[in-house]
């Protein structure tokens, strides 16, 4: 700090004295501003404000994702007639199994699904399944276009923005093959007597093969 504070006090004075004088009276410009620069200096030091002391920014732990459960059956492929028990309505305001949309839209590509409950049951009869699930992997076959002007909720302003969008249903009476793990549970619905049956819980893949 002082070496700067000799270096600009003798620039100082060689503007007050000239520095035709030589070096001598740039020294002496410089012994004589040093004291009033170094005051200056210490000064306008003492005028700042003290510095506020930080505090540590408190460390919360990250909080994972809920991984998605898992059966404790193994892992079967299932085919069956679909029978509904409990719909789900389709963007275009259809009640079905299950649905599938895809499309693309102005932040890119759009592809949704959405399922109910229903029953695999086999063609010579009884049920050889159930899918009982939040989220599954639906492939609903061919898909048609579609505006899905009866859509709404969350889902309507992506679909009425998307330029394209298809739309594919399961829906009674369709056969389909269920992949995934299930868990072997007795239902009955009443009617008939209690059986253990396969039930789908945690993310099966539905294929849509044709519609009986």
């Amino acid at each position: 700090m002082f070496v700067g504070v000799g270096v600009v006090a003798a620039v100082v004075g060689g503007l007050v004295w000239g520095f035709d004088g030589g070096m001598i009276d740039a020294l002496v410009s410089a012994i004589l501003l040093a004291p009033s620069i170094i005051y200056l200096r210490l000064l306008l030091w003492g005028r700042r404000p003290p510095a506020v002391p930080l505090e540590p920014a408190e460390l919360r732990p990250l909080t994972p994702f809920a991984r998605a459960p898992r059966p404790s059956g193994r892992a079967v492929t299932i085919r069956g007639v679909v029978h509904v028990r409990r719909a789900v309505l389709s963007p275009s305001g259809r009640p079905c199994a299950a649905w599938q949309l895809v499309g693309r839209g102005p932040g890119g590509r759009l592809h949704d699904a959405d399922l109910g409950v229903f029953e695999l049951r086999r063609t010579e009869g009884g049920v050889a399944g159930l899918v009982d699930c939040d989220h599954a992997f639906v492939h609903a076959g061919e898909l048609g276009l579609t505006d899905c002007a009866g859509v709404d909720g969350a889902l309507a302003a992506i679909v009425r923005a998307a330029r394209v969008a298809s739309l594919g249903h399961i829906s009674d009476g369709d056969l389909v093959e269920v992949d995934g793990c299930v868990d072997l549970e007795v239902v009955t619905d009443g009617s008939r007597e209690p059986s253990a049956v396969p039930i789908f819980r945690a993310w099966p893949t539905i294929r849509k093969l044709a519609r009986c």
